[in-house]
């Protein structure tokens, strides 16, 4: 099968990667499609040169003005043109977006490409009313010219369905298992090394994370934070100054280590005892939080915030759920488990993850419940 994905704002490349959760996730499923023999394609603003994979990318402008309104709106016309005019062999074309009003753009494809269109939604319905309204408007407007949908989540999925009153699938990301597994490597009694992957945007709550650590660091827990930040476009100069006068504050400095882009996520991983992702909501990040799923592949003991989606993946004895607003409930739990360390949590969140997210199994529901039905109306 000849497949499209087309994707507004992503993937970010560097150093000859994806970076992004959204690029990221997207990245894995097109890898998994070569694998079960079809024709993946992303289009997206990338370097016009670039190949990560043997997944083939068409670039329709600079990756450096993702964000921006009017460079926004220009690419997905451009995209549009392209889908249309050079894309003929396509089977279906495959829409990612974060938010819901991207389903307008679906059914401009629809129209243009006279293709099957699916879409795939990363991010819960907006709650501001105007956007909830636009949202519910673009996605009963693209069901009725044929666009399906897919939520990244049941609760995606179930805020889709009610918009559109038509049957709706729950298709989550997929994590290659293969490239994130567990690791071997000996800890000391009282010891933690925790991972915090995100950035320095104030959804991903960083400053939950640091003041957990120092109130672990003084009830005698030996912990070790690593902190990634990713781009400078979502950890700007300014706010890592900001959060790194926080780290001294607190008294920090000789147990944090601070990333930028990490070349080697899986080894960061793999050397690491906790990934926590405190984000205080999914408007935004991804319903699930990509992060946590290929920590559960790595067997870590996984820590993310009460929220609906969340509660999907962390299910009773895979992981922990915490209120990000609560940093001394945070820090209880490192205290947790740096003393009382349950290892079957770790290795329920390995299977979890083999079971739920692998990505050539994954790929293959995704065809089988997504695509064959689109392709065959």
């Amino acid at each position: 099968m000849r497949i499209l994905h087309v994707i507004p704002q992503y993937p970010y490349y560097h150093r000859g990667k994806v970076v992004g959760g959204h690029a990221a996730t997207l990245a894995t499923l097109a890898e998994a499609q070569v694998e079960l023999g079809h024709r993946p394609c992303v289009m997206s603003r990338v370097p016009a040169d670039l190949r990560v994979t043997d997944v083939e990318v068409s670039s329709v402008g600079d990756v450096a003005t993702a964000g921006r309104y009017l460079p926004t709106l220009w690419a997905l016309v451009r995209i549009t043109a392209r889908a249309a005019t050079r894309f003929r062999d396509a089977d279906i074309v495959h829409v990612h977006s974060g938010y819901a009003e991207y389903a307008a753009w679906s059914a401009v494809l629809r129209i243009a490409t006279r293709r099957p269109v699916v879409h795939s939604i990363y991010c819960p319905v907006p709650e501001r009313r105007w956007r909830r309204l636009a949202s519910s408007i673009a996605l009963r407007f693209a069901a009725i010219l044929g666009v399906r949908f897919a939520g990244f989540s049941q609760n995606i999925a179930d805020q889709i369905e009610s918009a559109t009153h038509r049957p709706t699938a729950a298709v989550g990301p997929v994590i290659d298992i293969e490239r994130f597994r567990p690791a071997e490597h000996t800890r000391k009694q009282g010891q933690l090394r925790v991972v915090f992957v995100g950035n320095t945007s104030a959804e991903k709550n960083l400053e939950c994370v640091l003041r957990a650590g120092a109130l672990a660091k003084e009830r005698g827990v030996d912990i070790l934070l690593r902190v990634t930040l990713e781009l400078d476009r979502t950890s700007p100069d300014e706010r890592v100054t900001e959060l790194r006068e926080l780290t001294k504050t607190l008294g920090l400095e000789q147990t944090i280590e601070y990333y930028r882009i990490v070349d080697d996520m899986p080894a960061l991983l793999g050397s690491s005892d906790v990934s926590v992702a405190p984000f205080l909501h999914t408007d935004g990040p991804s319903d699930y939080f990509l992060t946590s799923l290929e920590s559960m592949a790595t067997g870590l003991w996984v820590i993310a915030s009460d929220l609906p989606a969340m509660r999907e993946v962390l299910t009773p004895g895979t992981g922990f759920l915490v209120d990000p607003a609560n940093p001394a409930a945070l820090a209880e739990l490192f205290e947790h488990l740096a003393l009382d360390p349950p290892m079957e949590i770790r290795r329920a969140a390995r299977e979890r993850a083999e079971t739920h997210f692998s990505s050539v199994d994954a790929a293959q529901r995704l065809h089988d419940s997504l695509y064959e039905g689109a392709t065959q109306k």
